[in-house]
């Protein structure tokens, strides 16, 4: 190198200053980022060594990635003619030596352009963004595990999920089979509903068979006419039957050692009878009607 290029040698140690402290504080932040994201899942110690490898191999890919490791004053001297006009193109003159007079001037003519505009020279970097990623991943490394581990405090233990063999437990229906026989007359077949609500036909018989995890202290059935009707158990399957012949609604009460429920209120829509019609065919024309024994026709 001459003595000319000292300037440009310069140049490049503060950008390699630069742009390594922009490598570090990447690679700072993609760690802070790892580490965020294992403590939700992982020990501490584990994703502190997670965060320290992906750093280092985070430092290492960026500052490959800016060709730092192969930096040269050429380098410095093919941005200066690029961006900055001033120098004429005249930049690499520097790191050569001149070998006559003329040479020797250009020299020294690219050294003062030079001086005169070092002061204006801005090397790229992206220093406030890496700054502004390192917060960020701070935040969320004090952040994420911090709700991480409220929520570890609300949710409920794996002993505390199981009841407490002293904790009643609510009674509750788990599987419900209504059976409806319409009128036979109607010639409509008998069907089985899983839903409460209920569309039959007038003078149908309604079965309900309702089970219960496990059978309440108590169960009625209470209609839209404000009738309660008792209940039949077997086991735990609470039985009821009756003839439906007018619209209404119904409703389950029933008590155990938790307190006392009430259901929704249960629509019953009820299809009329049509009116019976009567159809004649094969009709004859004519009436035979005997006399005396005497066939006479009308």
């Amino acid at each position: 190198m001459t003595p000319a290029s000292h300037p440009l040698r310069q140049l490049r140690q503060r950008y390699l200053l630069l742009r390594m402290g922009e490598s570090i504080l990447f690679a700072l932040a993609f760690a802070l980022f790892t580490m965020a994201l294992l403590r939700l899942s992982v020990g501490l110690t584990t994703a502190w060594v997670a965060a320290m490898v992906a750093g280092v191999v985070g430092f290492g890919w960026y500052t490959r990635h800016l060709n730092l490791w192969s930096l040269s004053e050429w380098n410095m001297a093919y941005y200066l003619n690029r961006w900055y006009p001033e120098m004429q193109d005249s930049t690499d003159l520097l790191l050569t030596q001149p070998e006559n007079a003329l040479q020797q001037l250009q020299q020294q003519k690219a050294t003062e352009k030079l001086a005169q505009i070092s002061g204006n020279i801005r090397l790229p970097h992206r220093l406030p963004w890496a700054v502004l990623f390192v917060l960020i991943g701070f935040g969320l490394s004090i952040f994420l595990p911090t709700l991480s581990i409220e929520h570890a405090a609300l949710a409920p233990t794996e002993e505390r999920a199981t009841p407490l063999e002293d904790e009643p437990l609510k009674s509750v229906i788990s599987q419900v089979a209504i059976t409806i026989t319409p009128p036979t007359y109607t010639a409509v077949k008998e069907v089985t509903s899983q839903q409460l609500p209920l569309k039959v036909r007038k003078g149908s018989r309604v079965h309900w068979n309702l089970v219960f995890n496990q059978p309440p202290e108590t169960l009625q059935w209470l209609f839209s006419g404000r009738d309660s009707v008792a209940v039949v158990w077997q086991g735990a399957n609470a039985l009821h039957e009756r003839v439906i012949q007018e619209p209404g609604f119904y409703q389950l009460k029933w008590t155990d050692a938790t307190g006392t429920y009430r259901s929704d209120y249960y629509p019953i829509e009820v299809i009329p009878d049509l009116p019976p019609s009567i159809e004649v065919t094969n009709l004859t024309t004519f009436v035979e009607v005997a006399i005396d024994g005497i066939p006479a026709y009308r």
